[in-house]
């Protein structure tokens, strides 16, 4: 026999995924307003759902856990956008918005080499690292890993970058016959840069 109610339920079941899909960013935008006119309100719903989907949650967990493991399986790309998120916020105090800002800022080049990120993580290009002040805390930029290392590497130190400079661009002036050794081979090869060893013939 024909159920009609079990059918209707369905269909509308349905029908409100595909329109919430189709619609997400009017339903953000009506969501924002919402929480922009009354933010007491939306924090006393907010907890009310926390409670609703922790009873849920005891009633039957293993079920909840199959589900997000599911979940989680099939949107690999969400849980990599969830994780990105998360790790901006707790590590650097911002929002992905103000991440995707500094990127545009910087035409998606490093601060300083103006360079695009060339490092692969399990074959794909990591993005470029949020580069802060360890004292105050201030974002700086977006620095490639090679960069981003470097400067690690001397302690932000202002003073031994301004020595590493001295010594780069003073190391030519000294003559050859004062026991600097001159390393013939070396001449014409390209500096290493990126995982770049190749040498020019």
């Amino acid at each position: 026999m024909f159920d009609k109610k079990a059918y209707m339920k369905k269909y509308l079941k349905e029908y409100g995924k595909r329109w919430a899909a189709e619609n997400r960013e009017h339903i953000n935008e009506l969501q924002r307003k919402r929480r922009a006119a009354d933010p007491a309100k939306e924090k006393g719903y907010q907890a009310t759902q926390r409670v609703r989907n922790k009873v849920k949650y005891q009633q039957d967990p293993e079920k909840h856990r199959e589900r997000s493991r599911q979940w989680r399986k099939n949107n690999p790309d969400s849980i990599k956008a969830i994780d990105r998120r998360h790790g901006l916020k707790q590590k650097f105090s911002i929002s992905d918005v103000q991440y995707e800002w500094l990127f545009e800022k910087q035409h998606g080049l490093c601060y300083i080499c103006g360079q695009e990120e060339t490092r692969l993580y399990r074959g794909v290009k990591v993005r470029l690292s949020v580069d802060h002040d360890h004292e105050t805390g201030l974002i700086r930029g977006l620095l490639c890993s090679d960069c981003n290392i470097g400067i690690g590497m001397f302690g932000d130190s202002v003073p031994l970058l301004k020595k590493v400079i001295e010594y780069l661009t003073s190391y030519s002036n000294f003559p050859l016959d004062e026991g600097i050794f001159y390393n013939k081979a070396a001449v014409g090869r390209v500096p290493w840069n990126k995982g770049n060893h190749v040498t020019t013939q």
